[in-house]
C-alpha cells in the first residue's frame, strides 16, 4: 500500500512535527465538552489526524471519545501531517495536490483551504509563533537542497532565513520566541545549530561525526534535548546552553528520540527500540525512571499529551493495521479511538484550548 511507501519519510518529519509543537503552545491541548449530556455534533472537534485509505492520504477530526470521524481533504493527491493555529481556530496541513507539499490552512470544519506556501519544491514542518502571524518552515525550493523560511502570515511576505550548503531542517522556536534550534547537514552530516529569529547569528551547537537530529528546547529555554547516535544507536542527549555541557540522559540500548516535553515540565515523552519494538516511554527530565507505557509487541508511536498531561495519544499497530489510541498519562486504559480496520490512521494531535 501507499502508506507503507510514505511512512517512514512521514514519521521522520512529524516526530518533530510534534516537538516543536511544545515550543508554539500548538499541540497537546484536550478541548473536553462543557456537560456530558450536551449535544456535541455541532461541536469543535478535539483532535486532528490524517489516513490513508484507497491509497491516499486525507486530513480527519474527531472528538477525544473517538466519535465525530470527519473527513476534511479530498482533493487530488496526499493531504497529511494536520497541526492546529495556536488559537485552535484553524489546521495546517501539508498538500500534495499540486504537484508537490505545500503548505495549506483550513477552517475546523475543511472549508475555506487555502495554499500559503504555492511554491516549487516541498515546504513543509510549519512552526507558527503563539501569536499565529509568522511561520517558521523548511522547504526544498531551492533546488539541492532545504532551507529555513519565515512568511508574515499577515501580508505573505517571506524571508529566507538560512542558505547554505546541505539541509537546513526541524526549526523550532524557544519558549520566549526569540531563537530558532534547527538541525542542519552544512557541515557534511547532522549537527545541532541555533540563530536568532530573524536568522542572524547562525552558531554550530554540535560538532560530533555522528548524527545529531530532532532538537527541541527545554521549558526554560536553558537547553537543548536532542537525539544522536553518537554511542552506536539513537539515544537522547541534553545539552545546556549556559556552560555548554552535554549529558546522556538514555542508554544506547535501542533507537530513541525525544518527542515532547509533558505540560508541566517535569516529565519527556519519547519513543524506544529497547524492548526489541518500539514502544512508548516517559522518563524524569534528567533521564531517570524510564518507564515503558504502552508495553505491547506491536509498534507503538507518535505520542502526544492533552493540555492537562493526564492523557496520551498515540499510534499502535496492535489491531493490525494502524490506528489511534488514547492512554491514561501512566500507561492505563489503553483505548483504540479510530478502529477503522479500512483505513492506516496516523499523526493525531489536540486542539489548543481557545
Amino acid at each position: 500500500m501507499k502508506w507503507i511507501i510514505f511512512k517512514r519519510f512521514i514519521l521522520d518529519q512529524i516526530l518533530s512535527n510534534r516537538v516543536l509543537l511544545l515550543t508554539t503552545t500548538m499541540v497537546a491541548v484536550l478541548v473536553l465538552a462543557a456537560a456530558c449530556e450536551e449535544d456535541t455534533a455541532g461541536a469543535d472537534p478535539d483532535m486532528a489526524f490524517f489516513a490513508s485509505a484507497n491509497s491516499r492520504f486525507n486530513v480527519y477530526t474527531m472528538n477525544s471519545d473517538g466519535s465525530n470521524q470527519t473527513l476534511l481533504t479530498g482533493d487530488t493527491g496526499d493531504d497529511l501531517a494536520p497541526q492546529f493555529t495556536p488559537n485552535g481556530s484553524k489546521i495546517l496541513f501539508w498538500s500534495h495536490r499540486s504537484g508537490n507539499y505545500d503548505i495549506f490552512r483550513m477552517d475546523l470544519d475543511g472549508d475555506r483551504q487555502e495554499n500559503l506556501t504555492n511554491a516549487m519544491g516541498n515546504d513543509y514542518m510549519p512552526c507558527l509563533s503563539s501569536d499565529g502571524r509568522r511561520m517558521y518552515f523548511h522547504s526544498h525550493r531551492d533546488i539541492g537542497d532545504d532551507s529555513i523560511f519565515l512568511m508574515d502570515l499577515a501580508d505573505g511576505s517571506l524571508t529566507k532565513l538560512t542558505s547554505n550548503p546541505g539541509h537546513d531542517r526541524r526549526p523550532r522556536l524557544s519558549p520566549d520566541e526569540s531563537l530558532i534550534v534547527f538541525s542542519s547537514e552544512r557541515d557534511n552530516n547532522y549537527d545541532i545549530y541555533m540563530m536568532n529569529a530573524d536568522g542572524s547569528n547562525q552558531t554550530r551547537l554540535t560538532t560530533d561525526p555522528a548524527m545529531d537530529d530532532f532538537p527541541l528546547f527545554t521549558p526554560d529555554g536553558g537547553g537543548i534535548l536532542f537525539m544522536s547516535d553518537r554511542d552506536g544507536s539513537s539515544s537522547i542527549y541534553l545539552l545546556n546552553l549556559g556552560d555548554t555541557s552535554l549529558t546522556a540522559l538514555t542508554e544506547p540500548e535501542g533507537d530513541e528520540t525525544p518527542v515532547q516535553y509533558s505540560p508541566d515540565g517535569l516529565k519527556i515523552l519519547f519513543t524506544s527500540t529497547r524492548d526489541g519494538n518500539a514502544e512508548i516511554y516517559v522518563m524524569n527530565t534528567d533521564g531517570s525512571n524510564p518507564t515503558n507505557l504502552s508495553q505491547h509487541p506491536a509498534t507503538d508511536e507518535s505520542p502526544v499529551y492533552s493540555p492537562d498531561g493526564m492523557q496520551i495519544a498515540f499510534v499502535s499497530t496492535r489491531d493490525g493495521n494502524h490506528e489511534i489510541y488514547l492512554m491514561h498519562h501512566e500507561g492505563t486504559g489503553q483505548t483504540n479511538l479510530t478502529n477503522n480496520p479500512r483505513r492506516e490512521d496516523l499523526g493525531p494531535v489536540f486542539r489548543p484550548v481557545p
